[in-house]
């Protein structure tokens, strides 16, 4: 499982990978703790959309810099696009409010921005267009076919993902290779959306839709399970 690299242990595919594969080098440079924004960029021109998200969601959290620059780029990724505004509002006010007016309602990108308490009914539109949001109302149906309760399903389970960071865990390893429609319904991609649910708290059960329970529970005992 490791590449020949004459030591005892190995080296890393990935790296010996990334010397001619695009893919791969993003990867490499992600690890980077000094990477910049360019490589998420980098993955939403791969056509590598949940690898961007990831890459947003980490870059965010090492408080990396440099996102507003690459904005304007027409492969710059939506849900990225808070991330910009942000910076905007500490250099360029003016842009940064004009930008905020344009997200919609219900995008997740605004719980960095100020007071964020989406319609579920306006969180399932933005599933249309939305891929993140899209992934996870369809792994939803595929793990609880039920329309009549898809509204506050899609809602509940946001909320519990943590939000907008909690949809960056979600989507194929490589989506160039598997599609996220393949994904929704490979047999890996579901349990791993069970396994990163909430355990279900006993005083809120009443209140919980019995299928998103049931998977919320799921996940606690394969969780459990585990050395």
């Amino acid at each position: 499982m490791r590449a020949p690299s004459g030591g005892i242990s190995g080296g890393n595919w990935l790296r010996v990978a990334a010397v001619d594969v695009p893919v791969a080098a993003a990867w490499v440079a992600l690890w980077d703790g000094n990477a910049g924004p360019m490589v998420m960029l980098d993955f939403a021109r791969l056509g590598e959309d949940a690898a961007a998200r990831l890459a947003a969601k980490r870059l965010a959290r090492r408080a990396a810099k440099g996102f507003a620059p690459l904005a304007e780029d027409p492969d710059f990724p939506a849900f990225a696009r808070a991330l910009a505004i942000r910076e905007w509002q500490g250099t360029e006010p003016q842009k940064a409010q004009a930008a905020l007016a344009s997200l919609p309602a219900a995008d997740p990108g605004r719980a960095l921005l100020g007071s964020y308490r989406p319609d579920p009914a306006a969180l399932v539109a933005l599933s249309d267009t939305d891929p993140a949001l899209a992934l996870l109302g369809g792994l939803l149906d595929a793990l609880c076919p039920d329309p009549a309760a898809r509204t506050a399903r899609l809602a509940s389970a946001f909320d519990m993902l943590g939000g907008r960071w909690g949809l960056a865990d979600l989507g194929p390893p490589a989506e160039v290779l598997i599609g996220p429609d393949v994904w929704i319904a490979s047999a890996q991609s579901q349990p791993a959306l069970v396994r990163l649910l909430p355990a279900p708290a006993p005083e809120g059960a009443a209140g919980l839709d019995p299928c998103l329970a049931d998977l919320m529970q799921r996940g606690a005992t394969e969780r459990a399970s585990l050395p």
